[in-house]
């Protein structure tokens, strides 16, 4: 027997504004005050979201950034990532995955994956060169891939691992909250609404991401000083100068 049914309900292929309208009441005041305050970068609010995240994802740090991108970028940069390097990952993740290797100037290498979607261990061992310097899982739709072998990997061929979270906050593998007890990182992470966070399990690579973090500020600080400076050694030759 072949039974028919027949429905006028649209499903949407994609809805990531269903899960911000379910909190909007308690979203809303919230940015408003940041609005009010005008604090957009860094900011006590985001110190207070640093602190929150780093307790959900069982870690001792986090430090946010932009978008998942930089929080790719950085992490690489942290552990020396460099041109002429490569970085294994996974070939079915957002473009971000990939485009952060080559912006820290090393070589994404593609390794497959299984039938869940994450990178495949096996198809790991096969891709790893003289020039491999780390490995990026992706764990895609909220299931992680199988750390316990890419970290065995990882451990005898000496690699770091950075593990792209987008998809993963609050996944648990082997029944632990955190993802991975790894001597680098254990998340780099984005939500929908446009954010970057960076956990890493060490105070040393914490304080070298957040300088990398802020180093934009930083430079622009050390210009406006350093002509502040010559205002006040030389403020005639500066502000009085006509013009030719």
């Amino acid at each position: 027997m072949i039974i028919k049914i027949m429905s006028n309900m649209k499903v949407p292929f994609v809805n990531l504004g269903l899960q911000h309208r379910l909190i909007k009441d308690e979203l809303l005041p919230k940015v408003s005050e940041l609005l009010d305050t005008g604090q957009f970068i860094l900011g006590e609010e985001l110190v207070r979201f640093e602190n929150a995240f780093a307790g959900l994802c069982g870690t001792k740090y986090a430090l946010g950034v932009a978008n998942g991108t930089d929080a790719l970028f950085l992490a690489m940069k942290v552990i020396g990532i460099q041109q002429g390097d490569e970085v294994i990952t996974a070939p079915n993740s957002y473009l971000a995955s990939a485009s952060s290797i080559y912006l820290a100037g090393a070589t994404p290498v593609f390794a497959d994956v299984r039938e869940d979607f994450n990178i495949d261990p096996e198809q790991i061992k096969k891709v790893i060169t003289s020039r491999t310097k780390a490995i990026m899982p992706v764990h895609l739709t909220g299931r992680p891939a199988d750390l316990e072998a890419i970290l065995e990997i990882a451990r005898e061929h000496h690699l770091s691992v950075i593990e792209d979270c987008a998809q993963a906050v609050c996944a648990e593998y082997m029944g632990k909250p955190e993802i991975v007890n790894f001597v680098y990182y254990t998340f780099i992470t984005m939500s929908t609404v446009g954010y970057g966070d960076i956990t890493p399990r060490i105070p040393e690579t914490q304080t070298l991401a957040y300088f990398l973090s802020v180093s934009g500020q930083l430079y622009v600080a050390i210009i406006i000083a350093f002509l502040v400076g010559k205002l006040l050694m030389h403020p005639g030759k500066v502000i009085d100068k006509k013009p030719e």
